[in-house]
């Protein structure tokens, strides 16, 4: 996701502004305090979702990943590179990459970032009985994205309505085109800020043959954050606004090259 010189143009200021800084300084990330050693090496010992760990799923994760790591989005470091240092990085957390299956289609490939890691039983305090201890997930530590962020959630649920009301207040002598186009596959293009990829890190399911594990840093943000949802549509309705602004534009100056679809 990259502003070009058009949107400069005609989008509103607050809009181009705020896309240009997630461009080059990445979208707010604070999914809350360092994890402690002992939870992130119970997190290595789970890893991935059992759905993952397939044959055919462990082929499509591995597929997918370096798809998205040769198009620079995403980092696949082994555990000796990433662990084998003096120190790990202050903001990793792990978190689960699970496969969702679809019907007449590949699974759907998602980090479940509201696993939480299972620090096996320990006696309560003060007590003779034994409980299970779970550390809270990536979601549930995150702080929720700002106001004016989440501007662009309140719209899902209200295409219909939105279509509708296109349809009422355009001239009847207009006749009205219609063409879906699918964003779903650019989702992953908008980064994170620099330095909190680490709280995004899952472990890729084993190959045969493998001798390590390894692991994903993304550099972008990822379908199962909790406040992605809040940039993702923030994406979007900027989009509506510029071609709202450039239809504008069109119908008060004229535009006399024919349309690609009309030649």
């Amino acid at each position: 996701m990259q502003p070009q010189e058009l949107a400069a143009r005609v989008l509103p200021r607050e809009e181009y502004e705020r896309l240009s800084i997630w461009t080059t300084e990445g979208c707010p990330t604070d999914c809350g305090p360092p994890w402690e050693a002992e939870v992130i090496q119970a997190a290595r010992e789970t890893g991935p979702h059992t759905s993952a760990c397939t044959p055919e799923n462990v082929e499509l994760i591995w597929d997918d990943i370096q798809y998205q790591a040769e198009a620079g989005f995403v980092r696949i470091v082994s555990e000796s590179k990433l662990f084998g240092g003096e120190k790990i990085p202050e903001e990793l957390k792990m978190s689960r990459v699970a496969v969702i299956p679809q019907d007449n289609r590949r699974g759907r490939i998602i980090l479940n970032l509201s696993s939480q890691v299972d620090l096996g039983r320990r006696r309560a305090t003060g007590r003779r009985r034994w409980v299970e201890v779970k550390h809270p997930s990536v979601n549930e530590t995150t702080k929720d994205a700002e106001e004016q962020e989440q501007a662009g959630v309140k719209a899902l649920g209200m295409a219909l309505k939105s279509l509708l009301l296109y349809m009422f207040e355009t001239t009847c002598s207009w006749e009205i085109d219609w063409q879906k186009v699918d964003l779903s596959d650019g989702f992953w293009r908008m980064i994170v800020e620099a330095g909190k990829e680490y709280n995004f890190v899952f472990q890729l399911p084993e190959r045969e043959g493998d001798t390590e594990r390894y692991y994903v840093v993304p550099s972008s943000l990822q379908m199962g954050w909790k406040n992605s949802p809040a940039f993702f549509c923030t994406g979007t309705e900027a989009t509506r606004s510029l071609i709202k602004r450039l239809l504008a534009l069109t119908l008060a100056s004229g535009i006399d090259v024919e349309h690609r679809h009309e030649a």
